[in-house]
């Protein structure tokens, strides 16, 4: 079947319309489904805030109510309490009548205004208790309170408590009556199943996660602790809903309130298989009859398939005979819509191809003279080395042509002296030309005029083995590399090295000599009364001073030795390869006889210079340690009026 489908035009078109029906259908049942998902999931969460909102209602009416019974009450022990010590029976008596009038109170009391004792309560074993520690206690001597629900400490049942404060007609304290609530009220506002549907479902959860109340008819019971994602988000003071599992672990939609007067969580929620049932069918339902109509298109389909394919047919004939050759072949024209304009195109394609060809050896032709006119030396090589091919530029590059160098080893041969040179050239480009991305090479050669030359060359892999290989003089480009390397390492007036050559040397003097165990001598020069002579003659006389100074100095030393500029009239010899420091001393006695003979250009004169003198390994065995000896004892031939020179730690020398 697969095979026959990849070699017919109608099957594939057939197929494939196929299968973009089914993969409609598809989407389109699912887009149907989450659609009436989220419409059935607003109307569920509304059903379940409205049935929330009763039932919050229903429990505030119900609270209210007790407390403006409760008030009433507190009114009357507010007269009764006037006359103490005659009229508490009368007292206990109205609150016994309270109780029996309300089936939903367990304990009304009355507490002392302070301490918290219990004075009358319609459970006589509780007189003489204390709450003092109590919520509605504490709070009920300000003003009305109601305290959640929390375990009574004698039954462990729990209960809702409110209480009020008894005040006296001048405002004094006189007690606080309180009512201790059942539950049984909660419970059938809770249970109320109105707006819940089928499997909707209502409770009350406290702080410490306890099911106070439930609409549950069964399943674990009233007092155990329950943990939800609702629970947890109301708890933590939020309201609102979300898609959860319930605490018996069925998908549910839940609507969560934090009830802060009660400090408890009400939660109303409902199956997702109730909400969302009718969802599935109205998306099963599409898809079936989708799948249906998808059949039946298919059939035009593959009638129009038909029809369609005969004229491409034709064209793929005509484009076969053109592939082996034949640019006469043309293709039937047969219709008049998009098909027939491919036929038409393809037949003037035919013609085209022929003026294509012209033009692509034309361009060849161009190529070829820009490759022979190019500056840049290029080749073909064969895999083995053997150059196929090389342009003028590469005989001007090197001095010779193809004809003359055959391959990479006979180049070598012509372009290096040292047979290592000539052996490295060639192993290098073999390597290259055995990679996808070879590096740059750029090595110094001797010209066939006899010149040194530089060139940087490339090689380039090509389909079917062969390199190209492109080579450019980079000569020019070297002598202005050497020039900006000697300007960056030496001083541009005196063109002595810089700091950081002479850095370079002494260090370089300092290997050699632990290697060898020889000693190593520092001269710091510093020319007397320069400044004076700069503002008496000028920088310009200054400079020449400056310069003169360096000609003096290298006259003073061997070829060996280093002599360095600073930095103003700072100057440094580095004096390698010592047999001790009484070498060094000759060479500082040398330095101050040069640069004290007083006659220079223009007849101007030198004032003498300051030297210190600091020796390796006697003085110091890191560079650091030499320089700055070294330089303090210059300084302490300076102070000492000048034109001498100190050795670093020993008493002045003359």
């Amino acid at each position: 079947m697969t095979g026959f489908i990849r070699k017919s035009l109608v099957a594939r078109l057939v197929s494939t319309y196929l299968v973009f029906s089914l993969l409609a259908t598809a989407c389109m049942g699912a887009a149907t489904y989450l659609a009436g998902r989220a419409f059935l999931r607003q109307a569920a969460v509304e059903r379940l805030e409205a049935a929330s909102r009763q039932k919050e209602t229903d429990l505030a009416l119900w609270v209210e109510e007790r407390l403006r019974d409760l008030n009433f009450v507190g009114a009357t022990a507010s007269r009764e309490l006037s006359g103490r010590s005659k009229r508490e029976p009368h007292l206990l008596e109205h609150l016994q009548d309270f109780q029996a009038a309300q089936p939903d109170v367990r304990e009304a009391l009355l507490l002392a205004p302070s301490g918290g004792r219990v004075l009358l309560s319609t459970e006589a074993s509780h007189v003489g208790g204390y709450r003092a520690n109590y919520h509605f206690y504490t709070q009920g001597r300000q003003g009305p309170t109601v305290q959640s629900v929390y375990p009574a400490p004698e039954s462990l049942r729990p209960i809702l408590t409110l209480s009020v404060p008894v005040r006296s007609a001048s405002g004094e304290l006189l007690g606080v009556l309180a009512v201790h609530l059942s539950l049984e009220p909660i419970d059938q506002i809770i249970r109320s199943r109105a707006g819940l549907g089928e499997t909707g479902e209502a409770y009350l959860v406290d702080s410490a996660n306890v099911l106070v109340a439930s609409g549950r008819t069964s399943g674990p019971g009233l007092g155990r602790q329950a943990h939800t994602e609702g629970i947890h988000r109301a708890l933590a003071g939020n309201s609102g809903q979300g898609l959860y599992l319930n605490d018996a672990g069925v998908p549910v939609v839940g609507v969560y309130r934090w009830l802060p007067a009660y400090q408890m969580a009400l939660l109303a929620e409902m199956s997702q298989d109730e909400a969302f049932a009718s969802a599935g069918r109205l998306a099963l339902a599409i898809v079936l009859v989708g799948l249906a109509v998808a059949v039946g298109l298919g059939l035009g389909a593959w009638v129009l398939a038909r029809r369609v394919a005969q004229p491409i047919l034709a064209v793929t004939r005509a484009a076969t005979k053109v592939a082996e050759g034949d640019l006469t072949a043309r293709a039937p024209v047969l219709t008049r819509d998009e098909l027939g304009n491919l036929a038409k195109a393809f037949n003037a394609m035919t013609l085209d191809l022929s003026d294509l060809y012209s033009r692509l050896e034309q361009e060849g032709r161009e190529r070829g003279a820009i490759l022979h006119n190019s500056f840049d030396g290029i080749a073909l090589a064969e895999p083995g080395g053997a150059l196929v091919y090389g342009n003028p530029g590469l005989m001007r590059l090197f001095g010779y042509s193809v004809q003359e160098v055959s391959s990479l080893a006979a180049l070598a041969d012509r372009i290096f002296t040292s047979p290592e040179d000539r052996q490295s050239f060639v192993v290098n480009l073999m390597a290259d030309m055995a990679q996808d991305d070879p590096p740059e090479r750029v090595f110094s050669f001797l010209h066939r005029d006899g010149g040194q030359c530089w060139c940087r060359m490339k090689v380039s892999r090509m389909p079917g083995g062969r390199v190209v290989i492109n080579a450019q003089d980079v000569s020019a480009l070297k002598v202005s590399e050497e020039r900006v390397r000697h300007m960056a390492l030496h001083d541009p007036l005196t063109g002595l090295p810089n700091r950081q050559l002479f850095a370079d040397r002494l260090e370089q003097a300092l290997r050699r000599a632990r290697r060898t165990t020889t000693g190593v001598g520092l001269l710091y020069v510093d020319l007397d009364h320069f400044k004076g002579l700069n503002d008496a003659f000028g920088h310009a006389h200054g400079d020449r001073v400056l310069v003169e100074t360096a000609l003096r100095l290298h006259a003073c030393v061997r070829e060996s030795d280093t002599v360095a500029r600073l930095g103003g009239d700072e100057f440094v010899v580095v004096l390698p390869d010592l047999a001790g420091p009484r070498d060094a001393r000759a060479v500082a006695e040398k330095i101050l006889e040069a640069l004290y003979a007083p006659e220079v250009a223009e007849g101007t004169m030198f004032l003498g210079a300051s030297v210190g003198l600091a020796c390796f390994p006697e003085h110091g065995a890191d560079q650091d340690t030499l320089l700055g000896r070294a330089d303090a004892a210059m300084y302490a031939a300076k102070h000492a009026g000048g034109n001498g020179y100190r050795i670093a730690g020993t008493l002045p020398t003359v």
